[in-house]
């Protein structure tokens, strides 16, 4: 193997999902769990981002020509609780959330999360690509599934209950269906390699801002830690 090809497998190695998915807080949660004072920090973060999801679906249908929306529809169909409104996602993250006092607290979110969400409604709003839009929605999908599930052991580990953590849950089977279709999706406007770049940069920019949303609330954790010791 010549050193080009080396490196070429070092870089995908250091890929931003990798980064995500073998995060040191993650893999604490799916080891350990959290104490709840860890999980609501986690959690008042993670709410910042999770209430206005559907909403960066919706608007990134208004730049992506009509031929490509039926995905987008189908996934915020799926969002807002696939005709049950009881069941909409941001209403059944709020059984976790909520479970550790959630609703009575004022969020005072970290520039991670603050960063995570600029990055998404750049990406799905303002950067007038709709490529970078479907790459930053796709990529994120695509990389959900592994995250989810160490987030599930994670919460059950730090003693939430199942029917707390059925956001959680529920995420790992139908992001894996997400995923795919967002592929599917991203592989139908591949014609140059503009649209490749465009598409890469959305998705490697909203996956770098959610390995700094993971790093922010670790670093907090580990500073608590370090004052506790």
């Amino acid at each position: 193997m010549n050193f080009r090809r080396r490196r070429r497998l070092s870089n995908l190695r250091k890929s931003p999902a990798d980064r995500i998915n073998s995060h040191p807080l993650l893999n604490q949660m799916e080891a350990n769990g959290l104490d709840k004072d860890a999980c609501r920090l986690l959690l008042d973060n993670y709410y910042v981002n999770n209430r206005v999801f559907h909403l960066h679906i919706a608007a990134q249908s208004l730049s992506t020509p009509f031929e490509l929306r039926a995905e987008l529809y189908q996934n915020l169909h799926d969002e807002l609780g696939a005709g049950n409104a009881s069941e909409a996602h941001p209403l059944l993250f709020l059984r976790s959330y909520n479970s550790l006092g959630g609703h009575e607290r004022v969020v005072e979110p970290l520039v991670g999360a603050i960063h995570l969400l600029n990055t998404k409604i750049y990406h799905t709003l303002l950067c007038g690509n709709y490529r970078n839009g479907l790459g930053a929605l796709g990529f994120l999908e695509l990389t959900m599934p592994t995250q989810m599930r160490k987030l599930l052991a994670g919460f059950l580990n730090s003693g939430l209950s199942p029917e707390e953590t059925i956001f959680w849950d529920l995420h790992i089977s139908l992001d894996e269906e997400h995923g795919d279709a967002w592929f599917d999706e991203m592989k139908k406007i591949l014609k140059t390699p503009a649209d490749a770049l465009a598409i890469l940069d959305g998705g490697q920019s909203v996956l770098d801002a959610r390995s700094a949303f993971y790093d922010s609330v670790y670093q907090v954790l580990q500073a608590r830690q370090g004052k506790a010791a």
